[in-house]
This record gives C-alpha cells, structure tokens and sequence, in this order.
C-alpha cells in the first residue's frame, strides 16, 4: 500500500560518477600542467649540462679563486725572502680543532686557570710589560746575526 517517494540513489547528483560532473577536464589540465613543468625542469637540466660541458664555468671558478688567493701569493714571496726565520719546531704553535661543546669547555677552563696564574704573578702584578717582555725573551731564540 505504501509507495516510496524516495528517489534511487543513482539518481541523486551526490553519488554520480565524477566523469559526468566535469572532473575529467580537471585532471586533463593538472596531468598537462605537470607535463609542462617536467619538460621544463629536464630543459633546464639540459642547458646546464650543455654549460658546464664547454667549461666556461670552470674557466670562471679558477678565476674567482685566483682573486681570492692574490693577497696570499704576495705573502708566498715574503716567506720566500725571509726564508726560514722565524719557522722553529720547537715553538710552533698547537693547533687544536675543537669538536665538541665539551671540548671547547674544557679549552675554556684551562685558559681561565692559565690567566688566573698570570695575573697572580708578581712580576706581571708590578709591571705587565716588562713580564711579557721577560717571557718573549726566554721563549723565543735569539735573532739570527
């Protein structure tokens, strides 16, 4: 007795395939857009490799780095007439990389105790000029004559 006045469910626009809503077009134009933006990166990719095989951009690199370096090659020529004064074993200096934070505190600390021991010094206390001065000459070996 009763009729249904409800409406099927393939009818209703919710539930229809999205073929016949338009989507299609949509993904069309994203699957082209992509499309385009590949072609472009590979062009890209293509003139880079075209530069860089002619070697222009080597050519510009070693001369960047030859006016990087001017300044340390006329330094080349001094330590070349100084010859090797001032170039002793003995005194060269440590050179120390420092990896780790706790690394660096520990630098730390021994430095502190290191200028704690010289400010305490009497000779340093009295006339600071003189005990550096006193502590270059008994460091340092005598000039070459």
């Amino acid at each position: 007795m009763g009729v249904s006045t409800r409406k099927s469910k393939a009818t209703s626009p919710k539930n229809a395939r999205p073929e016949k809503r338009g989507h299609g077009s949509v993904r069309q134009k994203k699957k082209t857009k992509i499309q385009a933006k590949k072609a472009a990166f590979r062009e890209k990719l293509k003139v880079e490799h075209a530069s860089k095989a002619s070697g222009k951009t080597k050519m510009k690199k070693k001369k960047r780095n030859e006016k990087k370096y001017t300044a340390l090659n006329d330094m080349k020529s001094l330590a070349e007439t100084l010859g090797d004064f001032g170039q002793h074993d003995s005194l060269a200096m440590k050179v120390t990389t420092v990896k780790t934070a706790k690394q660096r505190d520990r630098i730390l600390q021994e430095e502190k105790e290191r200028m704690s021991q010289v400010h305490g010094h009497p000779v340093f206390q009295s006339d600071p000029l003189k005990a550096v001065l006193g502590h270059l000459e008994a460091t340092l070996p005598p000039p070459p004559r």
